[in-house]
């Protein structure tokens, strides 16, 4: 190989050197841009998921925090719902004692009519 062909070659080389170091630079450039770009992008969406646990356990707190209302409010109408019971079974035994009450008060004033009505007829012959 003469002197011009080495020469040749050599800037050949030399070219393909300096175009491969500028690949590899352009490269390491681009993946150093998409690392931060992932970086940046994970971090948006940490925050977004980090909002929504958030909101999710807030919901979940209103969820109970209304459960345990509706339990209570429950347990009041069966509440109430026993005492109307009881108040009803009072009323109806009242009425009851009530109605035995005027019976006895009509057998005695029945009595006592029969007994005026035969006292005024006199003894049997």
């Amino acid at each position: 190989m003469s002197e011009p062909e080495m020469k040749a070659l050599i800037d050949r080389l030399q070219r393909a050197n300096r175009r491969w170091k500028v690949f590899a630079l352009s490269s390491a450039s681009v993946v150093a841009i998409l690392l931060v770009a992932a970086g940046v992008s994970s971090a948006f969406q940490w925050k977004r998921v980090a909002a929504q646990r958030e909101i999710a356990l807030q919901m979940q707190q209103e969820a109970i925090a209304r459960s345990e209302q509706l339990q209570r409010e429950a347990e009041e109408a069966r509440k109430a719902e026993e005492k109307a019971r009881k108040e009803a079974e009072k009323a109806k035994n009242q009425e009851q004692q009530s109605k035995a009450e005027v019976r006895r008060m009509l057998y005695i004033a029945n009595l006592r009519l029969a007994q005026q009505q035969f006292n005024q007829r006199g003894p049997a012959d």
